[in-house]
């Protein structure tokens, strides 16, 4: 008996691991007929477990990105999902335009829809896009000194940092403060390389070596738009 009550308390358990809910990939088309994902990259806002992650709720103007379409079949969505290319897909308006094969780019703020067709040009479904201004850029922190950096974004004054390695995510947001997807091309500049110099700028990340005693301004800018971060660095030298 104890026996039995034991393999059902795993078969149970079994049972909710099964039809443990995943996390989507797609955003349902409108004519419900596939999903449409959004391709990981270093633009992504949402965190990517797999290839693609759900349309997100707006991109960034002046980024690129690339979409994938999962036609749904009988048992569900078809695993050989479809790049979207120029020759099946088209933006409704002047907002989107296909600079190459399932790469897409953002032109202007305003409404565009994705819409996928078949071989004899019909419709077989679509999704809108909302692409938008970008105003501001964020800095995040991700290295190991988390609480020194985050103290140093907390404010415009220059803060005092020790010499070593600091990584930052680079985040373009609305006025709202609204996060944008999209890949975008970064620059970021220092006031004295000697002092602070940028390591590596590769997508949204961002690398800074604080290297010497003294004050420095590191500049980053994309989209037409500008962040300026003051630091100054104290302490011992590397």
């Amino acid at each position: 008996m104890r026996a039995r009550f034991m393999m059902c308390a795993v078969a149970g358990l079994c049972l909710v691991a099964c039809y443990e809910e995943k996390e989507p990939t797609t955003s349902a088309g409108y004519l419900g007929k596939g999903g449409f994902g959004y391709v990981c990259d270093l633009g992504a806002v949402d965190e990517c477990k797999s290839g693609t992650v759900p349309i997100p709720s707006s991109v960034a103007v002046g980024s690129t990105f690339s979409i994938r379409y999962e036609a749904e079949t009988e048992d569900g969505y078809d695993s050989k999902s479809v790049l979207i290319t120029s020759g099946t897909v088209e933006s409704v308006g002047t907002h989107l335009s296909s600079t190459s094969r399932g790469t897409f780019k953002a032109l202007s703020a305003g409404p565009a829809t994705l819409v996928i067709r078949g071989v004899n040009h019909d419709l077989l479904d679509y999704h809108p896009l909302n692409i938008a201004d970008v105003e501001a850029l964020v800095l995040e922190s991700f290295s190991n000194d988390r609480d020194q950096v985050l103290e140093l974004l907390s404010t415009g004054a220059a803060k005092s940092v020790v010499p070593g390695i600091y990584g930052f995510a680079i985040f373009p947001t609305t006025k709202s403060g609204e996060k944008l997807s999209g890949l975008i091309s970064y620059d970021a500049t220092s006031s004295d390389d000697s002092i602070v110099s940028v390591e590596t700028v590769d997508g949204r990340n961002l690398t800074l070596v604080a290297r010497a005693l003294g004050d420095a301004t590191v500049t980053v800018s994309g989209s037409q738009t500008s962040f300026t971060l003051d630091i100054k660095v104290t302490g011992e030298t590397l």
